[in-house]
């Protein structure tokens, strides 16, 4: 059932996000990202990286946020839960901050997956309900239709099989109004597993054969080779043993051929049953041997992916300290201006004032206090623009609205001056007549 899992969070990943991406560049390498992991997670967790980065140079916070998705999604797929928990409630915490209602939604709905590959069911139930709450406002279909999916799959986990088979039944009724194949035969199969489990048999098997016509149309062969496992299992499970051995053979070569280790392990451990239950033992022996194989080369990626997750945090952790340095170096750089800035203003409302007690047209005066008044009104909506735009959520008509009550302020004050400035200069010229 962790293919289920898998097949339905690699699209509800991208469900809102390749859809609402606006820069070509960021989707594009959003896709490349959700193309890549599923043969290479390794290159995969280097392109997340990209796309965060082109995220934050372009200020983009909602393909930021998509981007740590993607990159936990990577760490998600290579076992390492805790970082890709860490990453996935940073994204959500910045679709919070922009509101975006699907980024929540999809986050929670990730987040449960990663405990419930935990085993804490209780907060994987948790994490789904409060998607499934927020969805209702969302209202996509196909969003609940996941989520009911992955509820029916906790309560299983949690051997609650009457709330198992509750939500998975609605899960399939919502996929069926949708036309949804894939999770159709999806649900089947999780169907096929909650009826076996209540000794259901007929009932498990028959929505494991239409799971497996459909998984054939569809020419999946990664998930053939999972329903054909839980057939052989419902054949072990009723004693019918010829049949159980036929179709794990299937599932074996199935899988040899995909060189999928797990699934290799899966139908190995089926056939090595099977055939200790015929007094085969060699035959038992040699499939135990292939599962001992198997075991010994996981366990061996497994340390080597722990290595490579490390060497590539410190990675980013490298970049990040990259980054902090730009930002320092950049925020330097504009603290230098501003006060390059503030020097011109003030030498030039200096010379303003020294004017006024020298003999020269008032013409002259006028023009450099109006030049003065615009370099103000400049500096200081550049000053105030961040603020003005968090305020108004960069809404442009009252971002002129308020620039436009700020400048009704400054040109009063330039009124008042040039009206000051000029008295200054006639009681000025008229002292200078009177002593002559």
């Amino acid at each position: 059932m962790k293919n289920l899992l898998k097949i339905l969070w690699f699209f509800f990943i991208g469900l809102h996000s390749a859809v609402a991406l606006e820069n070509t560049d960021l989707k594009k390498l959003h896709d490349e990202v959700n193309k890549t992991l599923k043969s290479n997670p390794r290159e995969a967790l280097k392109l997340s990286r990209e796309e965060i980065l082109l995220a934050q140079k372009s200020g983009d916070a909602y393909a930021e946020a998509v981007g740590y998705l993607d990159l936990g999604k990577c760490f998600w797929v290579l076992g390492d839960y805790p970082q890709s928990l860490k990453l996935h409630l940073k994204a959500l915490g910045i679709f919070e901050s922009i509101d975006s209602l699907g980024g929540i939604i999809s986050s929670y709905n990730d987040i449960s997956l990663i405990y419930l590959e935990q085993g804490d069911y209780r907060k994987t139930l948790k994490n789904l309900f409060k998607a499934r709450e927020l969805n209702k406002n969302y209202k996509h279909k196909r969003v609940e239709t996941i989520l009911l999916v992955n509820i029916g799959e906790a309560y299983l986990k949690l051997n609650s099989l009457d709330s198992a088979g509750i939500y998975t039944q609605n899960a399939y009724a919502s996929a069926l109004e949708t036309n949804d194949t894939t999770s159709i035969y999806a649900i089947l199969n999780n169907l096929g597993t909650i009826y076996l489990e209540q000794n259901k048999g007929t009932l498990a098997l028959e929505h494991y054969k239409l799971s497996l016509d459909l998984a054939r149309l569809q020419n999946d062969q990664r998930y053939m080779a999972e329903i054909l496992v839980n057939i052989g299992n419902y054949y072990v499970k009723t004693g019918q043993i010829d049949s159980c051995l036929f179709v794990s053979y299937q599932a074996y070569h199935i899988s040899k051929t995909l060189n999928s280790g797990k699934r290799i392990s899966d139908a190995a451990h089926l056939l090595q049953t099977a055939h200790k239950l015929k007094n085969q033992l060699d035959s038992a022996l040699y499939y135990s041997e292939v599962i001992s194989i198997i075991r010994d080369s996981i366990s061996n990626n497994e340390k080597i992916r722990q290595v490579q997750n490390l060497a590539f945090l410190e990675e980013i952790r490298q970049d990040q300290l990259t980054e902090e340095k730009e930002k320092q170096s950049k925020a330097r750089e504009d603290l230098i201006q501003y006060l390059i800035i503030s020097l011109i203003i003030l030498i030039l409302f200096s010379l303003l004032i020294l004017l006024r007690k020298k003999k020269i047209n008032f013409r002259y005066v006028e023009i450099l206090s109006t030049i003065g008044l615009l370099l103000l009104f400049e500096f200081i909506a550049l000053l105030a623009h961040p603020l003005i735009a968090n305020l108004t959520d960069h809404t442009p008509y009252l971002m002129l609205v308020i620039l436009t009550l700020i400048a009704s302020l400054l040109v009063p004050l330039h009124h008042t001056l040039l009206s000051l400035s000029k008295k200054h200069l006639v009681i000025r010229t008229r002292r200078r007549i009177k002593n002559k």
